[in-house]
């Protein structure tokens, strides 16, 4: 089980935001109602505990008062809520004896540095379109490609750090003019 502060406070921040989004909808209504008078205040209420059950708020009581809805947050109920926000929990197979707590949550965080890999090598040099490959051989051969292109730009990075270029503009560089038998000869990129 861990915590996430940051994450936390965009839950709670969320929270503050669906329950201001549902107290504009008690203002409007307020306002329907005193501009109408023959409007049904059962309607309106219905449509406000809909728009509360949709928002999944922890406990909010509605109350009416001459065609008047207010709405009053329970406190107790936010501040249990507000207990797991930013919390998370990892599930594993791995045996205590084979990884400690602490290393099975670093190799879960190395994993942002996976998928950076697999966005930036796809769409930033690569430039690969989207493939949907349905067989097993076809997954493991694309995954195959990304992970030595990504190999090859972490080797590019290293190599051309001391220079101050990085992989892209050095890319750049290497525009090669190759014959094409049916347009002449245009340049290409040669990763």
């Amino acid at each position: 089980m861990r915590r996430n502060p940051e994450r936390a406070e965009e839950i709670a921040a969320g929270r503050k935001s669906k329950l201001a989004s549902l107290q504009k909808l008690v203002n409007a209504k307020n306002a329907y109602l005193a501009s109408h008078p023959r409007a049904g205040v059962a309607t309106a209420q219905r449509e406000i505990e809909g728009k509360q059950k949709k928002l999944r708020l922890p406990d909010v009581e509605l109350a009416v008062a001459e065609r008047t809805f207010s709405l009053a947050p329970q406190a107790d109920a936010w501040a249990e809520a507000a207990k797991l926000d930013g919390c998370y929990c990892l599930k594993t197979d791995v045996l205590s004896e084979q990884a400690s707590k602490e290393t099975i949550h670093d190799r879960y965080k190395d994993l942002a540095h996976v998928e950076w890999a697999f966005r930036t090598s796809k769409t930033g040099l690569l430039e690969a379109r989207p493939f949907y490959v349905r067989l097993e051989t076809r997954t493991r051969g694309h995954l195959l490609v990304v992970m030595l292109a990504y190999l090859l730009v972490q080797e590019l990075a290293k190599c051309w750090r001391d220079l101050e270029l990085t992989v892209e503009e050095g890319l750049d560089e290497f525009e090669v003019p190759v014959h094409d038998a049916c347009h002449g000869e245009r340049p290409i990129h040669s990763a």
